[in-house]
Protein backbone atom coordinates (compact mmCIF):
# COMPACT_ATOMS: atom_id res chain seq x y z
CA UNK A 1 0.00 0.00 0.00
CA UNK A 2 0.81 3.45 -0.40
CA UNK A 3 1.76 6.28 2.02
CA UNK A 4 -1.49 8.08 1.54
CA UNK A 5 -3.59 4.88 2.45
CA UNK A 6 -1.44 3.79 5.28
CA UNK A 7 -2.00 7.49 6.37
CA UNK A 8 -5.62 6.89 6.07
CA UNK A 9 -6.04 4.10 8.01
CA UNK A 10 -4.17 5.58 10.72
CA UNK A 11 -6.49 8.32 10.64
CA UNK A 12 -9.73 5.98 10.82
CA UNK A 13 -8.09 4.60 13.81
CA UNK A 14 -7.15 7.86 15.53
CA UNK A 15 -10.52 9.63 14.64
CA UNK A 16 -12.38 6.82 16.03
CA UNK A 17 -10.62 7.02 19.27
CA UNK A 18 -8.79 9.95 19.91
CA UNK A 19 -11.82 12.18 21.34
CA UNK A 20 -13.27 10.73 24.18
CA UNK A 21 -10.96 7.99 26.26
CA UNK A 22 -13.39 5.78 26.91
CA UNK A 23 -15.45 2.72 25.37
CA UNK A 24 -17.88 4.72 23.21
CA UNK A 25 -17.70 4.68 19.68
CA UNK A 26 -18.60 6.58 17.32
CA UNK A 27 -17.26 9.57 19.11
CA UNK A 28 -16.87 11.50 15.92
CA UNK A 29 -20.73 12.64 17.08
CA UNK A 30 -19.13 14.41 20.24
CA UNK A 31 -17.05 17.18 17.93
CA UNK A 32 -18.74 20.55 18.20
CA UNK A 33 -19.05 21.65 14.56
CA UNK A 34 -19.45 25.35 15.43
CA UNK A 35 -16.44 27.20 15.05
CA UNK A 36 -17.91 30.58 16.65
CA UNK A 37 -18.73 28.09 19.85
CA UNK A 38 -15.44 26.73 19.87
CA UNK A 39 -13.24 29.51 20.87
CA UNK A 40 -14.73 29.14 24.12
CA UNK A 41 -12.82 25.57 24.68
CA UNK A 42 -13.70 23.39 22.39
CA UNK A 43 -16.72 21.40 23.39
CA UNK A 44 -18.74 24.86 24.39
CA UNK A 45 -21.34 27.19 23.97
CA UNK A 46 -24.00 25.61 25.44
CA UNK A 47 -25.78 28.23 26.88
CA UNK A 48 -25.00 30.90 24.45
CA UNK A 49 -28.06 31.80 23.10
CA UNK A 50 -27.28 34.86 20.92
CA UNK A 51 -25.46 32.59 18.27
CA UNK A 52 -28.20 31.51 16.28
CA UNK A 53 -25.82 29.93 13.93
CA UNK A 54 -27.54 26.17 13.04
CA UNK A 55 -24.05 24.75 14.18
CA UNK A 56 -24.69 25.88 17.36
CA UNK A 57 -27.83 23.54 18.02
CA UNK A 58 -25.51 20.47 18.51
CA UNK A 59 -24.56 22.08 21.92
CA UNK A 60 -27.93 22.37 23.06
CA UNK A 61 -30.93 21.89 21.04
CA UNK A 62 -33.19 24.23 23.71
CA UNK A 63 -31.35 26.98 21.73
CA UNK A 64 -33.80 27.07 18.90
CA UNK A 65 -35.97 28.45 20.95
CA UNK A 66 -34.57 31.84 20.45
CA UNK A 67 -33.84 31.20 16.88
CA UNK A 68 -36.06 33.69 14.51
CA UNK A 69 -36.53 33.07 10.47
CA UNK A 70 -34.18 30.95 8.30
CA UNK A 71 -30.67 30.37 9.26
CA UNK A 72 -28.17 28.54 7.58
CA UNK A 73 -24.94 27.15 8.65
CA UNK A 74 -21.55 25.50 7.56
CA UNK A 75 -18.55 24.38 9.11
CA UNK A 76 -15.56 22.81 7.57
CA UNK A 77 -12.63 21.41 9.90
CA UNK A 78 -9.52 20.03 7.91
CA UNK A 79 -8.87 17.21 11.13
CA UNK A 80 -5.09 16.78 11.79
CA UNK A 81 -4.59 18.52 8.35
CA UNK A 82 -0.39 18.84 8.99
CA UNK A 83 -0.68 14.91 9.15
CA UNK A 84 -3.53 13.71 7.33
CA UNK A 85 -4.82 15.37 3.45
CA UNK A 86 -7.63 13.68 3.02
CA UNK A 87 -9.43 13.62 6.34
CA UNK A 88 -12.12 16.31 7.10
CA UNK A 89 -15.06 17.00 9.31
CA UNK A 90 -17.76 18.92 7.27
CA UNK A 91 -20.94 20.41 8.73
CA UNK A 92 -24.13 22.06 7.34
CA UNK A 93 -27.48 22.88 8.97
CA UNK A 94 -30.77 25.07 8.79
CA UNK A 95 -33.53 26.32 11.11
CA UNK A 96 -36.36 28.42 11.24
CA UNK A 97 -37.50 29.87 13.77
CA UNK A 98 -40.98 31.46 14.63
CA UNK A 99 -43.45 32.36 17.99
CA UNK A 100 -40.57 31.08 20.18
CA UNK A 101 -40.42 27.28 18.45
CA UNK A 102 -37.73 26.49 16.04
CA UNK A 103 -36.56 23.31 14.26
CA UNK A 104 -33.31 22.52 12.63
CA UNK A 105 -32.76 19.57 9.69
CA UNK A 106 -29.99 18.82 7.98
CA UNK A 107 -28.27 19.99 4.81
CA UNK A 108 -26.34 18.09 2.05
CA UNK A 109 -22.40 18.43 3.36
CA UNK A 110 -20.55 15.05 1.51
CA UNK A 111 -20.71 11.99 0.53
CA UNK A 112 -24.07 11.93 -0.60
CA UNK A 113 -25.00 12.59 3.14
CA UNK A 114 -27.37 15.32 4.87
CA UNK A 115 -25.88 16.99 8.23
CA UNK A 116 -21.85 16.25 9.38
CA UNK A 117 -19.70 14.00 7.71
CA UNK A 118 -16.12 12.73 8.96
CA UNK A 119 -14.28 11.58 6.13
CA UNK A 120 -11.08 9.13 7.00
CA UNK A 121 -10.03 9.08 3.54
CA UNK A 122 -9.47 6.55 0.94
CA UNK A 123 -8.73 3.26 1.67
CA UNK A 124 -7.45 0.02 -0.73
CA UNK A 125 -8.36 -3.45 -1.55
CA UNK A 126 -6.31 -5.95 -2.79
CA UNK A 127 -6.23 -8.97 -4.88
CA UNK A 128 -5.29 -12.32 -2.83
CA UNK A 129 -1.98 -11.33 -4.14
CA UNK A 130 -1.54 -7.69 -2.22
CA UNK A 131 -2.08 -6.07 -5.53
CA UNK A 132 -3.75 -3.09 -4.97
CA UNK A 133 -7.11 -3.06 -6.67
CA UNK A 134 -8.95 -0.20 -6.59
CA UNK A 135 -10.03 2.45 -3.21
CA UNK A 136 -13.24 3.48 -1.34
CA UNK A 137 -13.56 5.89 1.10
CA UNK A 138 -14.37 5.63 4.85
CA UNK A 139 -16.28 7.68 6.56
CA UNK A 140 -18.63 8.61 9.42
CA UNK A 141 -22.31 10.52 9.07
CA UNK A 142 -24.93 11.93 11.42
CA UNK A 143 -28.08 13.78 10.16
CA UNK A 144 -29.90 15.88 13.30
CA UNK A 145 -33.01 17.01 13.86
CA UNK A 146 -34.15 19.17 16.44
CA UNK A 147 -37.21 20.95 17.93
CA UNK A 148 -36.84 23.80 20.77
CA UNK A 149 -39.86 25.45 22.33
CA UNK A 150 -39.19 29.12 23.92
CA UNK A 151 -42.14 28.60 26.03
CA UNK A 152 -42.41 32.59 27.31
CA UNK A 153 -42.36 34.00 24.10
CA UNK A 154 -44.70 30.78 22.70
CA UNK A 155 -47.45 31.92 24.74
CA UNK A 156 -46.93 35.52 24.15
CA UNK A 157 -47.85 34.79 21.11
CA UNK A 158 -50.24 32.49 21.13
CA UNK A 159 -52.31 34.52 23.94
CA UNK A 160 -50.87 37.74 24.02
CA UNK A 161 -52.22 40.23 26.66
CA UNK A 162 -49.95 42.10 29.16
CA UNK A 163 -48.44 39.11 31.33
CA UNK A 164 -46.24 37.38 28.89
CA UNK A 165 -44.85 40.49 27.39
CA UNK A 166 -43.65 41.89 30.40
CA UNK A 167 -41.79 38.72 31.70
CA UNK A 168 -40.44 38.44 28.16
CA UNK A 169 -37.95 40.99 28.41
CA UNK A 170 -36.19 39.80 32.05
CA UNK A 171 -36.20 35.96 31.50
CA UNK A 172 -36.90 32.57 29.36
CA UNK A 173 -37.31 29.31 30.06
CA UNK A 174 -36.41 27.07 26.78
CA UNK A 175 -37.21 23.35 26.12
CA UNK A 176 -35.51 21.08 23.01
CA UNK A 177 -35.06 17.58 21.70
CA UNK A 178 -32.82 16.73 19.14
CA UNK A 179 -32.69 13.03 17.28
CA UNK A 180 -29.42 11.61 15.78
CA UNK A 181 -29.30 8.71 12.99
CA UNK A 182 -25.80 8.14 12.73
CA UNK A 183 -24.74 6.00 9.12
CA UNK A 184 -21.16 5.19 9.00
CA UNK A 185 -19.09 3.14 6.12
CA UNK A 186 -16.09 1.40 6.75
CA UNK A 187 -16.04 -0.87 3.62
CA UNK A 188 -18.31 -3.26 3.21
CA UNK A 189 -17.96 -6.86 1.95
CA UNK A 190 -19.56 -6.00 -1.60
CA UNK A 191 -16.46 -3.46 -2.60
CA UNK A 192 -13.97 -5.46 -0.74
CA UNK A 193 -15.01 -8.95 -2.18
CA UNK A 194 -11.55 -9.84 -2.91
CA UNK A 195 -9.48 -8.31 -0.32
CA UNK A 196 -7.25 -10.29 1.92
CA UNK A 197 -8.76 -8.50 4.83
CA UNK A 198 -12.31 -7.15 3.83
CA UNK A 199 -14.06 -4.69 6.68
CA UNK A 200 -17.88 -5.46 6.94
CA UNK A 201 -20.55 -2.18 6.28
CA UNK A 202 -21.32 -1.36 9.76
CA UNK A 203 -24.67 -0.70 11.08
CA UNK A 204 -26.70 2.72 11.42
CA UNK A 205 -27.52 4.22 15.60
CA UNK A 206 -30.04 6.19 16.60
CA UNK A 207 -29.91 8.85 19.74
CA UNK A 208 -32.26 11.39 21.21
CA UNK A 209 -30.51 14.25 23.40
CA UNK A 210 -32.51 17.10 25.69
CA UNK A 211 -31.95 19.95 26.80
CA UNK A 212 -33.00 23.28 28.90
CA UNK A 213 -32.11 27.01 28.66
CA UNK A 214 -33.08 29.89 31.05
CA UNK A 215 -32.41 33.07 31.16
CA UNK A 216 -32.55 35.96 33.34
CA UNK A 217 -32.15 39.24 32.62
CA UNK A 218 -31.88 41.66 36.09
CA UNK A 219 -31.35 44.70 34.15
CA UNK A 220 -32.90 45.69 30.34
CA UNK A 221 -32.92 48.61 27.78
CA UNK A 222 -37.16 48.65 28.99
CA UNK A 223 -36.04 48.95 33.26
CA UNK A 224 -36.88 52.44 33.73
CA UNK A 225 -33.78 54.78 34.06
CA UNK A 226 -31.27 52.66 32.51
CA UNK A 227 -31.50 53.09 28.75
CA UNK A 228 -28.54 51.78 27.52
CA UNK A 229 -27.27 48.75 29.44
CA UNK A 230 -28.57 44.62 28.94
CA UNK A 231 -27.29 41.89 31.35
CA UNK A 232 -28.44 38.82 30.59
CA UNK A 233 -27.49 35.22 32.64
CA UNK A 234 -28.05 31.88 31.51
CA UNK A 235 -28.27 28.76 32.87
CA UNK A 236 -28.18 25.65 30.27
CA UNK A 237 -28.38 21.72 30.92
CA UNK A 238 -28.20 19.39 27.96
CA UNK A 239 -28.89 15.22 28.43
CA UNK A 240 -27.03 13.83 25.23
CA UNK A 241 -28.47 10.09 25.19
CA UNK A 242 -29.59 9.25 28.39
CA UNK A 243 -31.28 6.34 27.30
CA UNK A 244 -27.50 4.70 26.26
CA UNK A 245 -28.18 4.45 23.14
CA UNK A 246 -26.10 1.14 21.33
CA UNK A 247 -24.63 0.76 17.97
CA UNK A 248 -22.53 -2.31 16.48
CA UNK A 249 -20.05 -0.43 14.84
CA UNK A 250 -18.71 -3.81 13.01
CA UNK A 251 -21.01 -6.22 12.14
CA UNK A 252 -18.24 -9.06 12.06
CA UNK A 253 -17.59 -8.23 15.95
CA UNK A 254 -18.46 -10.63 18.49
CA UNK A 255 -18.41 -8.27 21.36
CA UNK A 256 -22.27 -7.14 20.63
CA UNK A 257 -23.09 -3.70 20.30
CA UNK A 258 -21.05 -0.88 21.42
CA UNK A 259 -22.71 2.64 23.54
CA UNK A 260 -23.09 5.67 21.66
CA UNK A 261 -21.79 8.71 23.53
CA UNK A 262 -24.07 9.84 26.34
CA UNK A 263 -23.45 12.06 29.36
CA UNK A 264 -24.37 15.54 30.33
CA UNK A 265 -23.11 19.05 29.55
CA UNK A 266 -24.03 21.87 32.50
CA UNK A 267 -22.89 25.54 31.25
CA UNK A 268 -23.68 29.09 32.63
CA UNK A 269 -23.32 32.30 30.70
CA UNK A 270 -23.13 36.05 31.41
CA UNK A 271 -23.32 38.67 28.83
CA UNK A 272 -23.03 42.63 29.36
CA UNK A 273 -23.98 44.88 26.10
CA UNK A 274 -23.61 48.46 26.03
CA UNK A 275 -26.28 49.36 23.65
CA UNK A 276 -25.92 51.71 21.12
CA UNK A 277 -28.77 54.12 22.29
CA UNK A 278 -26.00 55.97 24.97
CA UNK A 279 -24.98 57.79 20.99
CA UNK A 280 -28.86 58.86 20.48
CA UNK A 281 -27.27 62.77 21.14
CA UNK A 282 -24.36 62.42 19.16
CA UNK A 283 -25.26 59.97 16.26
CA UNK A 284 -28.60 61.17 14.13
CA UNK A 285 -27.87 58.17 11.40
CA UNK A 286 -30.80 55.64 11.67
CA UNK A 287 -28.66 53.41 9.57
CA UNK A 288 -26.09 52.95 12.07
CA UNK A 289 -28.46 51.56 14.72
CA UNK A 290 -29.88 49.52 11.94
CA UNK A 291 -26.59 47.57 11.60
CA UNK A 292 -24.91 47.65 14.95
CA UNK A 293 -27.60 47.47 18.16
CA UNK A 294 -25.03 47.27 20.62
CA UNK A 295 -21.87 49.83 20.91
CA UNK A 296 -19.89 47.17 22.52
CA UNK A 297 -20.26 43.88 24.52
CA UNK A 298 -18.76 41.19 26.93
CA UNK A 299 -19.57 37.86 26.73
CA UNK A 300 -18.30 34.79 29.93
CA UNK A 301 -19.28 31.06 29.58
CA UNK A 302 -18.26 27.69 31.23
CA UNK A 303 -19.34 24.74 30.56
CA UNK A 304 -18.57 21.22 32.39
CA UNK A 305 -19.01 18.02 30.42
CA UNK A 306 -19.14 14.57 31.29
CA UNK A 307 -18.87 11.64 29.59
CA UNK A 308 -19.87 8.35 31.04
CA UNK A 309 -16.94 7.81 33.54
CA UNK A 310 -14.96 9.92 32.18
CA UNK A 311 -13.11 12.92 34.02
CA UNK A 312 -15.51 16.27 33.87
CA UNK A 313 -13.85 17.92 30.63
CA UNK A 314 -13.99 22.09 31.07
CA UNK A 315 -14.15 25.03 28.46
CA UNK A 316 -14.84 28.73 29.24
CA UNK A 317 -14.23 31.63 27.14
CA UNK A 318 -14.43 35.54 26.64
CA UNK A 319 -15.92 37.04 23.52
CA UNK A 320 -15.28 40.68 23.18
CA UNK A 321 -17.66 42.30 20.42
CA UNK A 322 -17.59 45.99 18.99
CA UNK A 323 -20.45 47.41 17.13
CA UNK A 324 -22.26 44.01 16.63
CA UNK A 325 -19.59 43.13 13.49
CA UNK A 326 -16.43 42.19 14.77
CA UNK A 327 -15.64 39.45 18.02
CA UNK A 328 -12.60 38.11 19.39
CA UNK A 329 -12.71 35.40 21.49
CA UNK A 330 -10.06 33.37 24.07
CA UNK A 331 -10.69 30.28 26.22
CA UNK A 332 -9.11 27.12 28.33
CA UNK A 333 -9.87 23.38 27.35
CA UNK A 334 -9.05 20.78 29.86
CA UNK A 335 -9.12 17.21 28.76
CA UNK A 336 -7.07 16.00 31.27
CA UNK A 337 -7.77 11.96 30.78
CA UNK A 338 -8.02 12.80 26.89
CA UNK A 339 -4.10 14.59 27.57
CA UNK A 340 -5.54 17.75 25.67
CA UNK A 341 -5.45 20.31 27.20
CA UNK A 342 -4.66 24.43 26.10
CA UNK A 343 -5.60 27.43 24.94
CA UNK A 344 -8.70 28.11 22.40
CA UNK A 345 -8.99 31.22 20.72
CA UNK A 346 -10.52 32.55 17.23
CA UNK A 347 -12.57 35.62 15.92
CA UNK A 348 -15.56 36.65 13.93
CA UNK A 349 -17.41 39.19 11.77
CA UNK A 350 -21.17 39.57 11.49
CA UNK A 351 -22.73 42.27 9.43
CA UNK A 352 -26.88 42.30 9.75
CA UNK A 353 -29.50 44.51 8.61
CA UNK A 354 -32.37 45.86 11.01
CA UNK A 355 -33.15 42.20 11.99
CA UNK A 356 -34.20 41.09 8.12
CA UNK A 357 -30.29 39.71 6.81
CA UNK A 358 -27.36 38.73 8.68
CA UNK A 359 -23.97 37.04 7.47
CA UNK A 360 -21.23 35.82 9.64
CA UNK A 361 -17.87 34.13 9.46
CA UNK A 362 -15.79 33.02 12.74
CA UNK A 363 -12.80 30.79 12.77
CA UNK A 364 -11.12 29.38 15.83
CA UNK A 365 -7.96 27.56 16.68
CA UNK A 366 -7.46 25.09 19.40
CA UNK A 367 -5.44 22.22 20.74
CA UNK A 368 -4.67 18.88 19.44
CA UNK A 369 -3.27 16.81 21.60
CA UNK A 370 -0.03 15.11 21.14
CA UNK A 371 -0.82 14.15 17.13
CA UNK A 372 -1.02 17.84 16.06
CA UNK A 373 0.00 20.52 18.41
CA UNK A 374 -2.67 23.51 16.91
CA UNK A 375 -5.98 22.94 14.97
CA UNK A 376 -8.17 25.26 13.18
CA UNK A 377 -11.68 25.39 11.82
CA UNK A 378 -14.11 27.95 10.28
CA UNK A 379 -17.57 28.31 9.91
CA UNK A 380 -20.04 30.92 8.00
CA UNK A 381 -24.04 31.99 8.84
CA UNK A 382 -26.84 33.46 6.81
CA UNK A 383 -29.88 34.69 8.69
CA UNK A 384 -33.04 36.28 6.88
CA UNK A 385 -36.50 37.16 7.15
CA UNK A 386 -37.60 36.04 3.99
CA UNK A 387 -40.52 37.95 3.52
CA UNK A 388 -39.17 41.51 4.69
CA UNK A 389 -36.04 40.86 2.87
CA UNK A 390 -38.30 40.20 -0.43
CA UNK A 391 -39.89 43.51 0.85
CA UNK A 392 -36.54 45.22 1.27
CA UNK A 393 -34.96 44.20 -2.37
CA UNK A 394 -38.57 44.50 -4.62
Amino acid sequence: MNKKTILSIVGVIIGCNLLIASSFTAIFVSINPSAADYAFGNNSGAANIWNTNPLSVWSNPAKLGYHKNFSFGYSHDPWFDKVFDDMYHISSYMSYGFSGIGVLFPVYSARNRFGTVMSYGERAYTDEEGNIIGTYETYDAVSTFALGVNTVEFLSNIYGGDLFNKILPYGELSFGASYDYIDTFMGSEDVASTSIDPIPETDTGHRLNYGLIGRVSPINTKLKGVDFINLDLVLSYHFINPAKSTIKYRLDSEEGEDELPWGRTDAFSVKLAITSDILKDIVEDDLFYKISKNLFSVYYSEDKSAYGDKEDVLGEGVELTFLDIFSIRRGEYEDHQGEIVGETRGYGFRFHYDDIVEFQYNRSSFPGGGLQTRQSKWDIGFNADLIALYNLVR
